[in-house]
């Protein structure tokens, strides 16, 4: 398991299908989060390789067990795009938005997923 300290910078890096869409959720002790589509990463890639955020980084401050989700959907729009300056923490219209486009894609191809876990400590 990969440990960091509370305020460490990291970047995503992700592996995935051209004109598919990323969305990105975390999790932390406290709360779950949203991080991608979001002005760091619009979540539609023309590439093979997604880096968010792309250039600095975002930096946990949850001391415990945290995680990230990478969902990538057969879609060429995101089901929800997080604003600049708007709250992280997953509001319901944000998991409902996500929960209603797995509902909609088709089960075989339609999208994949993979997780990392990592710990964070206090400073």
């Amino acid at each position: 398991e990969t440990v960091i300290r509370a305020g460490d910078h990291v970047r995503i890096e992700v592996d995935m299908k051209p004109r598919r869409c990323l969305v990105l959720i975390g999790s932390s002790p406290a709360s779950w989060f949203w991080i991608s589509p979001s002005n760091w990463h619009p979540g539609v890639s023309s590439t093979k390789k997604a880096v968010v955020p792309p250039k600095s980084g975002f930096a946990p401050k949850e001391a415990g067990p945290n995680r990230i989700v990478a969902i990538e959907l057969d879609t060429g729009s995101p089901p929800y795009f997080r604003e600049r300056g708007s709250p992280m923490i997953m509001t319901d219209e944000m998991r409902d938005a996500l929960a209603e486009e797995l509902l909609g894609c088709d089960a075989e191809t339609g999208w994949r997923w993979g997780e990392l876990r990592f710990f964070v400590q206090s400073r």
